[in-house]
């Protein structure tokens, strides 16, 4: 399946704020090309899901979606030196530092 290629497993979060509860889901790959393409995939998801498209301030590493009372992020980077994408759905106006990845442990 296009995009689950190389998952190496994934964790996830129900997070409470004071606008109300959100997710934040982990996932970790084999290699930074296929936590790339997953990164690319998670994208026009949330495009199609909005109906929006990535805010200006979005980057190659974060795209950042604001729609429907939410705010979306997906990121890709390196947790202990394994590719990583971190979805994150929040409402709006909730403060998107709700994970402190320096803390994170993945295990083998």
């Amino acid at each position: 399946m296009r995009g689950a290629t190389g998952w190496d497993g994934d964790r996830y979060a129900v997070v409470n704020t004071p606008q109300g509860q959100g997710i934040v889901w982990l996932t970790v790959w084999d290699s930074p090309v296929e936590a790339g393409e997953f990164f690319h995939i998670a994208g026009q998801a949330v495009e199609a899901r909005y109906s929006t498209k990535a805010a200006k301030s979005s980057t190659d590493l974060v795209k950042k979606y604001s729609a429907a009372g939410r705010t979306v992020q997906v990121s890709t980077m390196e947790i202990q030196g394994r590719p990583v994408v971190i979805y994150m759905d929040i409402p709006a106006g909730a403060n998107p530092n709700i994970i402190n990845t320096a803390q994170v442990t993945l295990k083998e």
